[in-house]
């Protein structure tokens, strides 16, 4: 049986800061990819290339990584309301049996 130990307010504000989180990771994305081109811009030769290769090929995966906590963020954030929902649904019924 499932056993629901959080409250809507504590998703909601769980899930609000992993949006926030996201934010974050893309400017620190921006960061990184500005020191890499610094670096490849004084750079020469065929290491260059290839490590040039290597971080935009990881960049593609990288770049999504922000979405993916946003959008795990906002489920949070929707979980939260439909709990929130399910609960005050819950309490109306309680009191109406009384």
């Amino acid at each position: 049986m499932a056993s629901i130990r959080v409250t809507p307010e504590t998703l909601n504000g769980e899930g609000n800061d992993l949006i926030g989180y996201a934010g974050d990771l893309s400017d620190i994305l921006k960061t990184i990819d500005s020191k890499v081109h610094e670096i490849i811009d004084g750079w020469d030769g065929l290491a260059q290339d290839a490590y040039f290769e290597m971080y935009t090929t990881m960049k593609q995966s990288l770049d999504k990584f922000p979405e993916l906590v946003d959008t795990i963020g906002k489920a949070t954030v929707s979980a939260a309301e439909a709990f929130a929902g399910v609960d005050e649904q819950l309490q109306s019924g309680f009191k109406g049996a009384q």
